[in-house]
């Protein structure tokens, strides 16, 4: 609801700027740029160094491992009751141990659905698409007694949805994490600036040249086109 909210504030200020004068929009996004660097702390900068988001309709992070996807988990709140839709259930299971027996031969993508704050269900998708419930009443605390990916995950998507946060992305290479907070503006966190001159390459040095430093480690600039979401 609240990422709705922030997409109708922004298509009314697009609306009362107009397309040919889009400085009130720079101006929205540089305050909320700054808000959500407040906001971030040092233990979502390191979070986002193993999870990559998108935003398709739902929320999606893909856990990271040696610079590639772990698993990917879509995410939603609707109705006080939060959904999990994971791909590569497996190593998902890694991540997030949990007592129910994971089988990846019989279904290969899995829903929990989480209900009063305890209430665990859980639908396997079988290898013909269907859906199959496995587990109608199940109890949080003995499902995942050691992480809860329903804490952990929909903190993250809390913090993303209030700010209408489009892409999430993190490079190892250079140690800087990039958010897409519009189809023309990023904000990027360089954490050592030193290390990303050093492997960086020159397009990516002269694409942050665009932009312009709002504070010290973090660069928003804006795109010369719009980028599909």
């Amino acid at each position: 609801m609240k990422r709705h909210y922030n997409i109708i504030i922004s298509f009314i200020i697009a609306i009362s700027c107009g397309c040919s004068d889009p400085a009130l929009i720079d101006k929205s996004i540089n305050e909320t740029a700054i808000k959500l660097i407040a906001r971030l702390d040092d233990s979502l900068l390191y979070a986002f160094h193993d999870w990559n988001y998108f935003y398709r309709g739902i929320d999606y992070w893909d856990k990271n491992y040696r610079d590639s996807s772990f698993f990917r988990c879509g995410y939603s709140n609707k109705d006080n009751t939060s959904y999990l839709y994971v791909q590569n259930p497996y190593n998902f299971n890694v991540e997030f141990p949990c007592s129910f027996e994971i089988d990846t031969s019989k279904y290969y993508q899995y829903t929990f659905k989480l209900s009063k704050d305890t209430i665990v269900g859980i639908i396997g998708v079988n290898n013909e698409g269907k859906d199959i419930p496995l587990l109608i009443n199940g109890s949080l605390n003995n499902l995942f007694n050691h992480r809860n990916p329903f804490s952990i995950i929909g903190r993250l998507s809390l913090m993303v949805d209030s700010f209408g946060i489009r892409n999430i992305s993190y490079w190892k290479g250079g140690d800087c994490i990039e958010f897409t907070l519009s189809d023309q503006h990023v904000l990027t966190y360089i954490a050592d600036s030193l290390m990303f001159v050093q492997s960086a390459g020159d397009y990516s040095i002269q694409e942050l040249a665009k932009g312009k430093m709002i504070k010290k480690g973090w660069n928003l600039r804006k795109l010369e086109r719009p980028v599909e979401p």
